[in-house]
């Protein structure tokens, strides 16, 4: 007998499933070729505008850090300026000041010129701080907020000139304050000693014709000659007493001279007869005392030339302009924000 509705099964080899399978693949992208294209470029494009991105970020950073940088560079070249400018101000307040005390001692010795005047010395500390400010540090700050002006160069060297001479002008008037005042102090000396010395010589007048020595003089002369040699010794004695009073306090030099020396000088041009050895030598002493006297009053005025606050005044005005225009220049300075 037959058997009925036996299945028969069908063998089918590898390379047959892997033809079958590579042809749907090949199918498929045949079939959908523009999609995958389509994927494919967007997936490209997506990662180049991704990278695109991603470097200009990286540059945006790069720029905001160097802009920052700038920003910081040309606060600090501003504030060093400013610093600068300060000092400056500072230097010109302490210029005026000796300035002033300059005039108002020119001003004394020409009232008295005789008398050891004080010069107002100001302190400050201006000068020192300025010359220890960084000279290489504010010449880059100008280099870098006025590259382009040359004007403000010149300001700057301006500026520096103006402070150098400014500062040697006040050490030369200090210099001849020195000279003036050891000179002054030295022809003083000078005059009170010979004025001493003079004033022991009236009085060895004195004594040598004292009552006894007159009244020997008067028996051989006429009582003529008794009362004048009695005036003109009473004469020599008020200006030693006069002398006396004005060695006790103390007073300007001219008033020994109007007082005491002058009159003295006279005394003994019109009493020749009292030209003894310590007559002559007392007219010696006040010839010099007269001498040092007029060496004093001239020598003083002359210095008034050397004290004169001018040309320190020219300098100072000169000094502040350059200085103001450096101080209105500096906050003028566009920010980086800004452009």
């Amino acid at each position: 007998m037959q058997q009925v509705g036996k299945t028969q099964q069908v063998s089918v080899s590898e390379p047959t499933w892997i033809t079958t399978h590579w042809n749907d693949t090949i199918s498929f992208f045949t079939e959908n070729a523009t999609d995958i294209k389509v994927n494919v470029l967007g997936a490209a494009l997506g990662a180049f505008l991704g990278l695109v991105a991603a470097y200009y970020v990286y540059k945006l950073q790069v720029w905001a850090s160097n802009r920052s940088e700038k920003e910081a560079a040309r606060r600090k070249h501003q504030e060093h300026l400013s610093y600068f400018a300060g000092v400056l101000q500072d230097v010109l307040t302490y210029a005026t000041a000796q300035a002033d005390a300059l005039d108002k001692f020119v001003s004394e010795i020409a009232a008295a010129p005789t008398t050891i005047q004080r010069l107002g010395l100001v302190v400050s500390g201006s000068v020192g701080r300025l010359n220890r400010a960084d000279s290489e540090a504010t010449f880059h700050a100008y280099n870098a907020l006025f590259a382009d002006n040359a004007e403000h160069e010149k300001n700057y060297k301006r500026m520096l000139s103006l402070t150098d001479s400014l500062t040697a002008r006040v050490g030369a008037v200090r210099d001849s304050f020195e000279r003036y005042r050891d000179s002054a102090y030295q022809r003083h000396l000078r005059f009170k000693e010979q004025v001493q010395k003079s004033s022991n010589d009236v009085a060895a007048l004195l004594d040598e014709y004292d009552a006894s020595r007159t009244e020997r003089i008067i028996k051989r002369a006429d009582p003529t000659a008794q009362i004048i040699a009695e005036a003109e010794l009473g004469k020599l004695n008020d200006l030693l007493l006069d002398y006396g009073k004005l060695n006790a306090r103390v007073v300007p030099l001219e008033l020994y001279m109007e007082q005491y020396v002058r009159p003295l000088k006279e005394w003994l041009s019109e009493n020749n007869r009292f030209l003894t050895p310590k007559g002559k030598n007392l007219r010696e002493l006040l010839k010099d005392a007269s001498v040092v006297f007029t060496d004093l009053k001239k020598d003083a005025l002359d210095f008034q030339a050397a004290f004169a606050s001018g040309d320190i005044r020219k300098t100072i005005k000169a000094l502040s302009e350059s200085r103001d225009a450096l101080s209105s220049s500096v906050p003028e300075q566009p920010s980086l924000h800004k452009e």
